[in-house]
């Protein structure tokens, strides 16, 4: 499994956890929910990378071969097997030579 080693901007890096939970409504308001399993939540990343246009190109390629077949990475202290979102890469030309991409990766439990 490959692993995603650069360094991310950590400024407007954003992190969300989400338990998974059943959930049935009824029609009154009145809902019963209960957890989906006892995993730990999953994590989802909303990351940007400040970098040189062949930098930027190299980063993007990874991360497109990454939509369906997870790598690792650390994002925090703990590693996790990650994929692309469907948002795909999102791509900001800066000027000199330089782009800021832009994209959300998600936890998978592979």
């Amino acid at each position: 499994m490959d692993t995603f080693n650069w360094k991310v901007d950590l400024a407007g890096a954003g992190r969300k956890s989400a338990k998974a939970a059943r959930v049935v409504k009824f029609g009154d308001g009145y809902e019963q929910r209960q957890a989906d399993g006892i995993a730990p939540p999953l994590k989802t990343w909303s990351v940007t990378k400040t970098a040189k246009k062949a930098e930027a190109d190299e980063i993007e390629a990874f991360l497109l071969r990454h939509t369906v077949t997870p790598f690792y990475w650390q994002p925090d202290d703990v590693d996790g097997k990650y994929v692309l979102d469907e948002g795909g890469v999102q791509r900001s030309f800066l000027g000199a030579g330089w782009c800021r991409l832009s994209w959300t990766a998600r936890e998978v439990r592979a």
